[in-house]
């Protein structure tokens, strides 16, 4: 700004209002929504190590750097102790995981 009494020039100003405005707002919404899925993307073959050694074993030195199928059977998992007929540890005799919250999908469980 040039000066304490002056208008701001449009220089000094963070952003222009124009008609573009609700474009640029969508295009960054659209743009972290979708940064949302591909991290989740990434993330989801090693959602449940815990261990880095074991990572690096699975996936490599440098672990996750590109789109990875996940490791299957994965020892060690909390997935292979959970209860498919409720809630905590278990049996997987149950049908509530693989029947209902996976629509019929407890093979990949």
């Amino acid at each position: 700004m040039s000066g304490i009494d002056t208008e701001p020039t449009k220089e000094d100003m963070v952003f222009d209002t124009n008609e573009n405005d609700d474009n640029i707002f969508e295009d960054t919404i659209r743009g972290m929504i979708h940064g949302i899925f591909i991290g989740d993307s990434l993330a989801m073959p090693v959602h449940w190590y815990y261990n880095i050694k074991q990572l690096k074993r699975d996936f490599g030195k440098k672990g996750i750097t590109k789109y990875e199928k996940s490791v299957h059977p994965f020892k060690g998992s909390i997935m292979n102790l959970s209860d498919t007929g409720g809630g905590g540890r278990g049996n997987d005799k149950g049908t509530i995981i693989g029947d209902i919250i996976n629509h019929g999908k407890k093979k990949y469980w």
